[in-house]
């Protein structure tokens, strides 16, 4: 009935919440933090630059990409911010970014290596599961530029993750007892609407933030890619990274991503 979504929304060093984190390998599509000045990350994945705004602060400074992903439920807005991300290189694109919860190498496999029909399968991604693609684009930004959310961010979500939840229950109750079918329905719409709030808000961080990051110049530009790195590992091995040139000692084995915090987002209804 939910749909669970993963995107790295949240760098928690205690390894006992094994109920919650699952950590993936680094994906040939997952860039690895950037060496240059304007992206720093600590040896354990976790970056040490913040957002230039918070998930809260969007509907003030970035009002128009988030209403419009609110009206739209992520629809008008999703392909856009990944194309954005990407610089309009789809041949940098791998279903969820490589951050799917299940069925990478599968869904590998299917994708199209022509750029064209990367962009149709991005559409495709954006229009089945909204949620879990503008959550990829929100976390393969923050691999990129070794960038972590702040405390209120996670708040948010945590927020939806709850309201998704109730949400499910009563869906559950209402299927036993026909009475509590206006109740389920209720909060249903409330959950629709917290979903919507929460990708409203991640739309417009997003999309300030790799402003931004263009702004500052080629020093910020994304230092390696799809094509930087080794495919062709063993099952269960982490692919190799190979480091592209760049002005300056690199790091060819960058550290791993962040671990993920799973969040929901709400179910359709018939």
């Amino acid at each position: 009935m939910l749909r669970s979504l993963v995107g790295s929304e949240m760098c928690i060093r205690d390894r006992s919440l094994t109920l919650t984190l699952t950590h993936h390998h680094p994906h040939p599509s997952s860039p690895s933090p950037s060496p240059n000045p304007h992206s720093l990350a600590g040896p354990d994945g976790q970056g040490e630059n913040k957002f230039q705004i918070a998930m809260k602060e969007a509907p003030c400074e970035n009002y128009g990409c988030f209403y419009l992903t609110c009206i739209t439920c992520s629809y008008g807005t999703n392909w856009c911010l990944r194309r954005q991300v990407l610089e309009k290189d789809w041949s940098r694109y791998y279903c969820c970014q490589g951050l799917s919860p299940c069925c990478q190498e599968q869904l590998d496999n299917v994708t199209p290596a022509d750029p064209n029909g990367r962009a149709c399968c991005a559409w495709c991604e954006c229009c089945v599961c909204p949620g879990l693609a503008i959550a990829a684009t929100r976390s393969h930004l923050m691999i990129e530029y070794g960038l972590t959310p702040d405390p209120s961010d996670n708040q948010i979500i945590r927020f939806n993750n709850c309201i998704q939840m109730l949400a499910c229950i009563c869906e559950i109750c209402a299927m036993f007892n026909p009475d509590l079918r206006e109740a389920a329905d209720c909060i249903h719409c409330i959950a629709q609407i917290v979903f919507c709030c929460m990708a409203g808000c991640m739309a417009g961080q997003i999309d300030i933030e790799k402003r931004y990051q263009q702004s500052l110049g080629p020093a910020s530009a994304p230092l390696l890619g799809p094509e930087a790195h080794d495919r062709d590992t063993a099952p269960g091995q982490a692919p190799e990274y190979r480091a592209v040139a760049h002005d300056g000692p690199t790091d060819s084995t960058p550290p791993p991503p962040p671990p993920c915090l799973l969040y929901t987002s709400p179910s359709p209804r018939d």
